[in-house]
């Protein structure tokens, strides 16, 4: 079994922690701001990373490997491993693509 060696950036705190509206990874809000979504390659700046990310979501799922994960196909995330948000509340796509 072979590990992919590409991962989203974990969480350094607890505290401040937002989700991707589109993906669901779920980061700190200083490391949204300065690096923006692994996953997306958006939200690199501060309009962005307020348009793009919500501190409203529960629970959180770890992923390490998506491909042999249970969890991610139940989850429908087939995303680098990282830390992701289980449901993002109330977030429509068409909201996101629209703004």
């Amino acid at each position: 079994m072979e590990i992919s060696q590409e991962s989203a950036t974990l969480p350094d705190s607890v505290k401040k922690l937002r989700a991707c509206k589109i993906c669901r990874l779920v980061k700190s809000a200083s490391q949204f701001q300065g690096q923006g979504c692994d996953n997306c390659k958006i939200g690199k700046q501060t309009f962005e990373f307020k348009k793009f990310t919500t501190p409203k979501f529960s629970g959180m799922i770890s992923l390490m490997d998506p491909t042999f994960s249970f969890a991610a196909r139940y989850n429908k995330l087939n995303l680098i491993p990282g830390v992701y948000a289980i449901e993002v509340e109330g977030v429509q796509e068409e909201e996101i693509y629209q703004e």
